[in-house]
């Protein structure tokens, strides 16, 4: 993905989508993303970063109580400060799940069968320090991740949707469109569907006509 498919993007949602495209942060500085990269200890794949090169997601709280979704159905897309402090968060339950008496359930041993099943898309852990936090709902979770440690069979960068009782599955754009998504495909799907009118976007957020 480079500026250009971006800027193409921002001006899509400018015309389609104003109140998603006004709700959005200013740009992030190079010197943050790096900040955040070495506080989490993982290098962005170059669409994320390009991503908060153009815009540091959207503000915890915006017109009155609601949220700017930027994500399909209802996630807002976190800021970098956000990120950090959830990528934090992440940690310290993973520590204190793995703690618990029979932590199995959500972080089957390296020797369980389950980690040989070679057609895992997504590592059978309830919640890895290698997924990115990228986006959330008002109530803070579900979220959505950038997978830097897929599966066998998964995709780096892959976007997975977590739920705190049912752990992380693939994110889905739509019913109709069910390829793995990453933010590249992601923008790049939202930005045809404006183009060709298959994608509107109102105060409930995107709608993906089928």
């Amino acid at each position: 993905m480079n500026h250009h498919q971006w800027e193409r993007f921002d001006r899509l949602m400018a015309q389609h989508a104003p109140r998603l495209f006004t709700s959005l942060n200013p740009p992030a500085s190079p010197k943050l993303v790096d900040e955040v990269e070495r506080q989490i200890g993982m290098r962005f794949p170059d669409d994320l970063r390009l991503a908060y090169l153009h815009h540091n997601g959207s503000p915890e709280v915006m017109m009155g109580n609601e949220v700017a979704n930027f994500f399909y159905p209802d996630y807002r897309w976190s800021s970098l400060e956000q990120v950090r402090q959830d990528w934090q968060k992440n940690c310290e339950h993973i520590k204190e799940w793995r703690s618990w008496e029979n932590p199995e359930h959500l972080f089957p041993p390296p020797d369980d069968e389950v980690w040989q099943i070679m057609t895992l898309k997504i590592r059978p852990e309830h919640l890895c320090a290698k997924w990115i936090p990228i986006a959330r709902t008002n109530m803070g979770a579900p979220t959505i991740f950038v997978d830097m440690q897929p599966g066998p069979s998964g995709e780096l960068e892959q976007l997975l949707a977590w739920d705190p009782e049912i752990g992380p599955n693939l994110f889905i754009y739509s019913n109709s469109n069910r390829q793995t998504m990453t933010v590249e495909r992601y923008i790049l799907a939202l930005s045809e569907g404006m183009e060709n009118d298959s994608v509107t976007y109102d105060e409930h957020g995107w709608n993906i006509k089928e």
